[in-house]
């Protein structure tokens, strides 16, 4: 089961007690006898308790409980992670004669269990697991990744994959797939066309005030 970080997780801890008596919700469980001295019978009892600014993907909690002189513990697994929230394929850019995907991973934890996988055409093009990470919050991961043209990937299709693997249980989010094109300007390129349009437009106001200018003489001496 996820939990949202720093978010607290509550753990039901259940005990039987072959003494007699009750836990209650309170930080101690205690217990009591009933009048007259006679034993009741043996029950089960769950008690909530808060764990606060969990930072372990996973742990073991232990709970100890007395109760007419008796303890008793029970152990409860925590394991607490935060899916990606988003996933988040940027335009495929070409520069010269490569393409290169930007794929971003938001609010993830823990990193070191991610793998991001890049896919073209439903086929994997790259694969980068995180392991090396080993931080104890939330995260955002952004993987960049550049590889050559080539004339049949006009309308491919591309897609950014992230998986958290956590011992068996995985958690698998992506991205809305973006189609590669040989026409995608790059930054660069969009500068330079910029310019070059607004170095055209001056040209062309230059020639229209010119002409303007000699129209408007020969009417005067017209």
């Amino acid at each position: 089961m996820g939990f949202l970080l720093p978010l607290s997780l509550l753990v039901l801890l259940a005990a039987t007690y072959t003494e007699g008596g009750s836990a209650r919700r309170h930080r101690a469980a205690r217990a009591q006898r009933p009048r007259g001295g006679s034993s009741p019978a043996p029950s089960e009892t769950t008690a909530p308790f808060w764990l606060l600014d969990v930072k372990t993907w996973s742990s073991d909690v232990h709970c100890f409980l007395t109760c007419a002189g008796v303890t008793r513990g029970a152990m409860a697994r925590i394991n607490a992670y935060k899916g990606p929230q988003s996933v988040i394929l940027e335009p495929p850019i070409l520069e010269g004669r490569q393409h290169t995907l930007r794929c971003h991973v938001t609010h993830v934890f823990p990193v070191g269990f991610l793998v991001v996988t890049l896919r073209r055409g439903g086929r994997v093009i790259y694969s980068e697991s995180l392991e090396r990470f080993t931080g104890l919050d939330l995260a955002n991961v952004t993987l960049t990744y550049a590889f050559p043209a080539r004339p049949n990937d006009l309308g491919q299709l591309v897609t950014c994959h992230a998986h958290l693997n956590l011992d068996g249980l995985v958690v698998h989010s992506s991205s809305a797939p973006m189609a590669l094109s040989f026409f995608t300007w790059n930054t660069t390129s969009k500068a330079l066309a910029s310019a070059s349009i607004a170095a055209l437009v001056g040209i062309l106001l230059a020639v229209g005030a010119a002409c303007l200018r000699k129209y408007l003489l020969m009417q005067s001496r017209a």
